[in-house]
């Protein structure tokens, strides 16, 4: 065994053991866990000190959408209680919180101290974080929506509607930029990606991608011609990389050529529940499926299986990749989540079997029932979702 896995054997063997440590020992439940700030991202080398940094309590039913600003401070949450939360992951308290808004998505805007959302009948609010009031009169989108999406610089929101027509909007005004007709015969467009520059904008339907070059106002053109439902769809933060999971194989587009980087062949046909998520490099593609008992970490380049990691036993719910790709997290229903180490894999590597990647479970909340996790983008935290509504923070506490 290579002396790196004897390492993190180490590792493992603390991150097991850590609940019955005094200092993380909890008779009287999670609630009476006093926040601690995580303070340095997560990695390999770290990992033993992961501990259960707070306790998030505003939700009654299960966080089905989430969003992150770019320092990580903010974390947006909603629920299926109808409430948005804004937490200040400085101090573990709410910042903002709506009522009965039932609104289904939202987002940050970079360079305002506002957010967006869009609800469950068409309209889209802009708040601001200060006063809690909208800052701007709704725009009522007058069809539903599918999808929707922020331009790198936040100046612009497109979404994207049930009968193929993307309306652009101002997002300091919420006026109508733009509008085209992406899709003809009523295909809904399922989700919208903007070039890393905002200046072009790439539409997914049951009818393949298409790409819209916004200076142009002009209709849209094909990029990748396709009679097939996607099954799911993953992005990079940069808006550089976007994978698309179909029945039996995997397309993944380069947004800043406009071209295709990959397309290769999966070795199952993916089942629900399924997670997808690319590493920020864009280098690698985790796949989890109810369907199948391990989860696949592709390298897109190439489009080779580069890790199965087994142990799931049907009941995956979730995963999520560290901001480096050095770690994966792997979530189970009503099981401790794992934490892989993928730091000894390199690009284009032979397919490494869960024997070869160590793998530690985080048995850090008791009881729980898992929906979903995410890593801050800056890599210090990590949320587990309970499907009941509390919200588990873990890191390495100052």
């Amino acid at each position: 065994m290579k002396p790196m896995l004897w390492a993190w054997l180490g590792v493992v063997l603390l991150l097991v053991g850590c609940v019955s440590r005094e200092d993380n020992a909890m008779p009287r439940g999670p609630l009476a866990i006093t926040y601690r700030v995580p303070a340095v991202p997560i990695a390999p080398q770290n990992a033993p000190q992961i501990r259960l940094s707070g306790f998030l309590q505003g939700h009654s039913g299960t966080v089905f959408q989430v969003a992150f600003s770019a320092d990580s401070q903010r974390y947006l949450t909603i629920g299926g209680d109808q409430r948005l939360i804004v937490w200040d992951m400085t101090s573990g308290e709410p910042l903002l919180q709506l009522e009965r808004r039932a609104v289904q998505r939202a987002f940050f805007l970079p360079t305002e101290e506002a957010i967006l959302t869009l609800d469950t009948e068409n309209h889209v609010r802009k708040w601001s974080l200060e006063t809690a009031t909208e800052a701007v009169a709704p725009v009522f989108l007058q069809s539903n929506y599918r999808s929707a999406a922020l331009s790198p610089d936040g100046s612009h929101l497109a979404v994207g509607l049930e009968n193929g027509v993307v309306r652009l909007f101002d997002t300091e005004s919420l006026g109508l930029a733009a509008e085209v007709l992406a899709y003809t015969g009523g295909y809904p467009v399922l989700d919208l990606q903007f070039a890393p520059d905002g200046g072009a904008l790439y539409t997914l339907a049951e009818l393949g991608v298409a790409h819209w070059t916004l200076a142009e106002d002009a209709a849209t053109t094909p990029v990748a011609d396709r009679q097939e439902a996607p099954l799911g769809w993953a992005s990079t933060p940069d808006h550089r990389w976007w994978a698309i999971v179909y029945a039996n194989e995997v397309l993944v587009l380069d947004l800043l050529s406009g071209t295709e980087r990959n397309r290769f062949n999966l070795p199952i046909t993916p089942g629900q529940p399924l997670a997808l998520e690319l590493s920020v490099d864009g280098n690698w593609l985790a796949l989890g499926t109810g369907r199948l008992e391990a989860v696949l970490v592709f390298d897109v380049a190439s489009g080779s299986v580069v890790a199965s990691l087994g142990g799931h036993e049907q009941a995956f719910r979730s995963l999520v990749l560290s901001p480096d790709r050095a770690l994966l997290l792997t979530g189970l229903d009503r099981r401790s989540p794992f934490l892989w180490n993928l730091s000894s894999i390199a690009a284009g590597a032979a397919l490494a079997d869960e024997s070869q990647v160590p793998r530690a479970a985080l048995n850090l909340v008791p009881d729980l029932h898992l929906h979903a996790l995410d890593w801050s983008p800056d890599g210090r935290y990590v949320v587990l979702r309970d499907e009941r509504g509390p919200l588990y923070v873990l890191g390495i506490p100052q």
